[in-house]
């Protein structure tokens, strides 16, 4: 969890777009203790997460634990469209019944469904 974390910490602000092929992919967006994610291209993402095998909730779960108790945020979207919180600023409402966490926001279940789908 520290590799994660850790250099959260030093990143204050700033922009970054990744490009595959000349098209955007992914464009992160940090500012204090929080980093956005927003998922252009959903096939990238597929292959992440085959790579890493963070599709299991238990480790999902984990991870935004880790990033609640260090004060740090991440935000997925796609497109534009929140989907899901992890850590510090979540506020799970009902997805709490579901992850059995207070670190994990299910910001839209509709969009969440779709990224999962194209995944």
């Amino acid at each position: 969890m520290e590799m994660l974390t850790g250099p959260m910490h030093t990143l204050r602000s700033g922009e970054i777009s990744v490009l595959r092929g000349g098209r955007e992919i992914l464009h992160l967006n940090m500012e204090d203790k929080r980093i956005g994610i927003d998922l252009q291209d959903i096939q990238p993402i597929r292959d992440l997460l085959n790579l890493l095998n963070l599709k299991k909730l238990k480790q999902l779960k984990g991870v935004a634990e880790k990033l609640r108790e260090d004060g740090l945020t991440i935000t997925v979207s796609h497109k534009g469209d929140t989907a899901l919180k992890l850590g510090a600023e979540a506020n799970p409402r009902f997805a709490r019944l579901i992850t059995l966490s207070a670190a994990i926001e299910i910001s839209s279940i509709g969009k969440l469904i779709q990224i999962i789908r194209e995944a």
